[in-house]
């Protein structure tokens, strides 16, 4: 199999009558290259993360396994028109998409560079290619317009998201795809694996976290403790309390109720979601880990991970002794 390079592909488009002009973003934050790169490589999130990409029309994936195709929809116009996009690895930490419409071609290099202190910086170039270098100057104000806007929406999702892993990181969670040789592009589609894992549960062991029943007011939501494995969402509805995680054991994602990052899950869409929560990077939902009924003769609860205890006028939680950090999946 052969396999060009951005700058290849850029010397064969010249030798050919092609005119490039080059757009640089770059933007650093607390998070890996590692991190970084899965995300480029995980087409399944463009749907959901990101509120206004592609004006809504969203995506759909045509081809997964080495490398990926999709067809990506923008809005010109009025008109919606769909883009064929080829993305591939391109060398170690670049990941290249590549697409053409009209009589110009696009390329798309993201880099990843690692920093020190478990820092990254991001930088995305694009390549804007035509023969009539005339009509390239006309349109170039249009394409700047365009890659701005998808660089504020990396801004706005993608890298509180990569953040978001990075601190998860730092509070005992781990990754799977930290080795990012370890998969493909089709590795990203199954939104149901866990590849998210918490590795210290010794740290939280004997750390009881106490919620006052005063506090849970019907019908509405309570958010407990940090974002990490002893944060909780609260609901409760009449003598019934649901009790939700705060982090997505597939790959670390934002189950809050109304995220600020992504599409917002507001307590409307939850109520019309039978009471489930929502992953906002890829739309998975969830069930309570434990439902309590405070009339119930029954005081104890448990699950894959915590213990819940029911007084009579208060929940206390806690992790469990023994778990298995490989495999315990705390939203059960």
């Amino acid at each position: 199999m052969q396999s060009f390079t951005t700058e290849q592909i850029i010397r064969m488009g010249e030798e050919v009558g092609f005119t490039y002009k080059k757009l640089e973003f770059s933007i650093i934050g607390n998070y890996r290259s590692n991190d970084s790169l899965f995300n480029h490589r995980d087409i399944p999130h463009f749907n959901h993360l990101h509120a206004n990409l592609a004006g809504g029309y969203g995506n759909e994936g045509i081809y997964y396994g080495e490398v990926v195709s999709f067809i990506r929809y923008f809005k010109f116009l009025g008109i919606s028109f769909p883009i064929l996009t080829l993305m591939k690895d391109d060398g170690r930490n670049r990941v290249l998409e590549t697409f053409s419409f009209a009589c110009f071609q696009f390329l798309k290099l993201n880099e990843e560079i690692d920093k020190e202190k478990d820092k990254c910086l991001s930088k995305i170039t694009y390549f804007v290619g035509a023969k009539n270098s005339l009509v390239l100057k006309i349109f170039l104000p249009f394409f700047k317009k365009m890659f701005n806007k998808s660089f504020n929406d990396y801004k706005n999702d993608d890298w509180p998201y990569l953040n978001r892993r990075g601190d998860l990181r730092k509070n005992g969670f781990s990754f799977n795809k930290d080795d990012i040789d370890s998969f493909s592009y089709v590795d990203t589609l199954n939104i149901k694996k866990q590849n998210c894992f918490y590795l210290n549960p010794e740290n939280q062991v004997n750390k009881i976290i106490n919620i006052s029943l005063d506090k849970l007011t019907n019908n509405e939501i309570l958010k407990i403790g940090e974002i990490g494995i002893m944060g909780f969402q609260l609901y409760r509805k009449d003598n019934l309390i649901k009790i939700y995680p705060r982090v997505c054991p597939h790959e670390g994602g934002d189950l809050d109720i109304n995220n600020e990052v992504g599409v917002t899950y507001t307590k409307d869409k939850f109520i019309d979601k039978k009471c489930r929560m929502r992953c906002n990077v890829h739309n998975r939902f969830f069930d309570p880990i434990v439902e309590i009924d405070i009339t119930s003769s029954n005081k104890n609860y448990s699950s894959n991970v915590y213990d819940f205890i029911l007084t009579n006028d208060k929940i206390s939680i806690n992790l469990k002794n023994k778990i298995d950090p490989t495999k315990a999946d705390w939203s059960i």
